[in-house]
């Protein structure tokens, strides 16, 4: 039965965010990222950033950085990464991938790439029941 449950949560969220990413003005699903940091409490610098981790060392990031106008979502553990963020300064989605902490790409992708990748992570923390 939880199986089902989860399976069904899966679907009518990429349902969702599928149907938002391609109807939506704003850019989706990072509208309903940023309204999941803007929940969480600022630090010191007055971005919203959240971290959560999974028992397995998998680390989970949701962010907006209203300074910057950047709001994104990553997934990683210490050795890779990978982070898709919605960069509003500039009206772009960018996907960065990190190795050993340094960045080795950095590129600009499109809207429905940038939506696919943040389904991905959201699944992943769907499913790890996080955030």
């Amino acid at each position: 039965m939880k199986k089902i449950k989860s399976f069904l949560i899966t679907i009518l969220i990429s349902f969702f965010l599928t149907l938002s990413c391609f109807a939506a003005d704003l850019p989706a699903p990072f509208q309903k990222i940023k309204e999941a940091a803007l929940r969480c409490e600022k630090d010191a610098d007055g971005d919203h950033i959240s971290k959560k981790t999974l028992p397995n060392g998998v680390i989970f990031h949701i962010a907006h950085i209203p300074g910057e106008d950047v709001t994104g979502l990553s997934r990683g553990d210490r050795r890779a990464s990978i982070a898709v963020l919605w960069n509003g300064k500039y009206q772009q989605f960018e996907i960065l991938i990190f190795s050993m902490g340094m960045v080795v790409k950095n590129e600009i992708i499109s809207k429905e790439q940038a939506c696919q990748e943040a389904y991905r992570i959201l699944r992943e923390m769907v499913e790890g029941k996080i955030f």
